[in-house]
């Protein structure tokens, strides 16, 4: 893949895009024209000049934005869920990456969060065994393995 040319919005304009569920986004700022080779489109530009184009894409684990959504949760959504992470109610300040079989669950938060886990497994920080969900304090981490 590879942008072609940037394509500005202007101010008092926006541009739409589609992901492959049909859910409709509002670009505002700007977007790109992309051409693909060997990556997968996730979402296209719908009307204006971009009209048809890939605006979001996958190659392996790799996504990319070709603009900036009003909305980012539709095409996180998808992110999330192709990461193998399939659930989307984290608490405010809370940040979960998955890097192979580690899940990492950062609470950057003022307060304790509790995350419901997708699977049991041994917080590597703790050696604790962990299932169902775990408070996660202020400032602190949980390296999921399971």
């Amino acid at each position: 893949m590879q942008v072609e040319e940037f394509w500005p919005i202007p101010d008092d304009r926006t541009q739409l895009l589609e992901t492959a569920d049909g859910t409709r986004l509002t670009v505002r700022t700007w977007s790109e024209w992309l051409e693909l080779d060997d990556a997968q489109p996730l979402a296209h530009y719908r009307g204006g000049p971009l009209d048809g184009r890939p605006a979001v894409t996958r190659r392996g684990a790799a996504t990319y934005l070709s603009c900036l959504p009003d909305d980012l949760t539709p095409v996180l959504d998808e992110v999330l869920a192709a990461a193998g992470l399939t659930w989307t109610d984290l608490p405010d300040g809370v940040e979960a990456c998955r890097r192979g079989d580690f899940l990492f669950l950062l609470n950057h938060g003022a307060a304790t969060a509790t995350v419901s886990l997708p699977a049991a497994g041994t917080d590597l920080l703790t050696g604790r065994q962990l299932h169902g969900s775990v408070a996660i304090a202020p400032r602190d981490a949980v390296v999921l393995k399971h």
